[in-house]
């Protein structure tokens, strides 16, 4: 008796039910290891199995789109295979049992959503407006709380910026395999913590590949519907980050200075590169009348301006580069290690910058030869030797925000170019089967590397930003009963306004008076050690009485991860419970809260 074999494309649909039972089996699986106190990192505690079944998922899914299986219909397939385990990376805080996953900013952020809440207006001082405008619907059309809410949106929005993306190659490529192929790459987390915690920029970045199509399409075609469209982006995304708005202000310039260079290179083509250029100084001006009107109204621009100033008159000696490289010798690493960090947070984006530049000689090359269907790619190609320059300057010079913020603009960028680059070269010099393999195996790569430094974990030197239950009620607690006229002492790494706000709202922070924010006082820092170098009790360190909050974050913190910067060890914390001078009034278990007694 003979039996009919399966069809090639039969095998393929076998695949991807397998696929699906895989990707439900992972959700199961993770969600059957549930914590409840503070865990080091977010990728422990599961099982090996759920990272077999990703990987294996992943590899399939870029083999249906890199054509390794020889059926291009099943690419779009691909696709949603990349996409779905991205949310499934993505909401392994929800899935894992966390109540909140992000320290910091976020908590702030959730404040201002609060008081839109409660009094229908947001203060003067709120730098990013229309993020909170937004979530403050969301919760009340919904009915969530805006906690919730922050902890759901990650994989929302990079589900958004896939498609972004996916819109952004469609504008620049015409070959559906580079389309596809770009769109993948853009799957690789390459954006870090960006992805998995939701503030202004975060989302006004992933915002900017649109941006970007948007105003290619609307450069090229005299259409008022992209005309429409790009001016409520352009207003839209100056409202949302200023960052982001420096980002377009950049990106238009060097769109200009492309046109400019082409004309000179297709002198026959001078009118018409000309008038494509003067199309681009209305939105320019748009861009820059919005990010001065509305930055000059607030505090940082002044700041910047000084930092600027003094940076000039040598009155700063310290550039962003050596404080980085400080803060680094801090937690002693150098040499082999610094290297091994370095390709563990960046290794992912310096393969596309390799691709990019090769991609960069390609287009370059074409450009010369007067290939007008590389027109964009050009741009694009003066654009990311643009972003290379200015991220090397914001190293040197202090400019108010971080250098490293940069990066994101630039990964996107090199997500098409290395895109490109990577398929270009390995399509030429290999025949089919072993270039699908070639990039398979980089984009594998390349994926492992964004997964693993999408959480902040002590893989990457950085403590897990997860919060705890015990946290909130401590928090709450501590505040609810607390003296209005004793201050909270913490420590360095932790930020009690931050929870303040996330619990309260800001404004209900303001009012309180013993919460401040940033600026602390010379005793609202816990001293090195519990200052039990000096004295034999925590008293004798402080002037007034004190609270002092200890979390299992602030043990396993320095203990831990930071254990090597010597701030604080377990000696320390065992001799707090004998120190006369203080007096535990709360405990849950996974947080505490002392009262330390001025002996001055």
């Amino acid at each position: 008796m003979r039996y009919n074999r399966f069809s090639q494309e039969q095998q393929l649909k076998i695949l991807l039910i397998i696929l699906i039972v895989l990707f439900l089996s992972n959700i199961i699986l993770i969600s059957r290891n549930r914590v409840t106190g503070y865990e080091e990192s977010i990728y422990s505690n599961i099982p090996a199995i759920v990272w077999v079944f990703l990987f294996f998922s992943i590899i399939c899914g870029i083999s249906l789109i890199t054509g390794f299986t020889g059926m291009d219909n099943y690419r779009l397939a691909g696709l949603v295979i990349i996409f779905s385990n991205n949310m499934l990376v993505l909401m392994l805080p929800v899935l894992k049992g966390y109540v909140f996953f992000g320290r910091g900013d976020p908590l702030t952020h959730i404040g201002m959503v609060k008081d839109i809440l409660s009094y229908g207006v947001f203060e003067k001082d709120n730098f990013y407006p229309i993020t909170h405008v937004l979530f403050s619907e969301v919760v009340l059309i919904a009915n969530i709380l805006p906690m919730a809410l922050f902890e759901y949106m990650p994989a929302f929005f990079n589900i958004l910026f896939m498609l972004n993306m996916y819109f952004f190659a469609k504008t620049v490529f015409i070959k559906r395999e580079h389309i596809m192929i770009a769109t993948a790459t853009g799957g690789i987390l390459l954006l870090g913590s960006f992805h998995a915690q939701i503030i202004p920029n975060a989302i006004a970045n992933f915002f900017y590949p649109l941006f970007i199509a948007i105003f290619f399409l609307r450069n090229s075609k005299k259409s008022s519907t992209y005309s429409f469209l790009l001016l409520i982006l352009i207003v839209l995304l100056s409202f949302l980050h200023p960052l982001t708005t420096v980002a377009l202000i950049f990106t238009i310039v060097m769109f200009k200075l492309s046109l400019f260079v082409m004309e000179r290179l297709n002198p026959d083509q001078k009118e018409i590169f000309g008038e494509l250029r003067q199309r681009a100084t209305i939105p320019l001006l748009l861009a820059i009348i919005i990010f001065v009107t509305w930055i000059t109204a607030f505090a940082i621009w002044g700041m910047t301006v000084r930092s600027i100033f003094k940076w000039l008159w040598g009155e700063v000696t310290t550039t962003p580069i050596n404080a980085m490289v400080s803060d680094l010798i801090k937690i002693d690493i150098g040499g082999i290690d610094f290297l091994e960090l370095y390709l563990k947070l960046y290794g992912h984006l310096l393969i596309l910058i390799i691709f990019s530049i090769i991609a960069s000689l390609m287009i370059i090359k074409k450009t010369i030869h007067r290939k007008y269907e590389y027109q964009h790619l050009f741009s694009l190609v003066i654009i990311f030797i643009g972003f290379i320059l200015f991220l090397l300057w914001l190293l040197i010079v202090p400019m108010g925000f971080g250098a490293l913020r940069i990066l994101a603009y630039l990964a996107i960028i090199v997500t098409i170019l290395g895109s490109f680059g990577m398929y270009e070269l390995i399509k030429i010099n290999t025949k089919k089967y072993m270039a699908s393999l070639i990039i398979l195996i980089i984009f594998t790569v390349c994926f492992g590397i964004g997964l693993f430094n999408v959480f902040d974990s002590p893989y990457i030197f950085k403590p897990n930003a997860q919060i705890t239950q015990a946290e909130i009620d401590g928090y709450k607690w501590t505040f609810d009963n607390k003296n209005p006229g004793i201050a909270v002492s913490a420590f360095m790494s932790e930020q009690p306004y931050r929870f303040v706000d996330a619990l309260w709202g800001i404004k209900a922070r303001v009012e309180r008076g013993d919460v401040r924010a940033y600026g602390i006082g010379p005793e609202g820092i816990i001293p090195d050690h519990f200052n039990y170098t000096n004295y034999t009790t925590l008293g004798s360190s402080y002037s007034r009485d004190k609270y002092i909050l200890i979390s299992e974050y602030d043990r396993h913190l320095y203990t831990g991860v930071w254990k090597v910067i010597g701030r604080y060890n377990n000696s320390d914390f065992e001799k707090i419970v004998s120190d006369p001078s203080m007096q535990k009034i709360y405990s849950n278990g996974g947080f505490d809260t002392w009262i330390v007694k001025s002996l001055h």
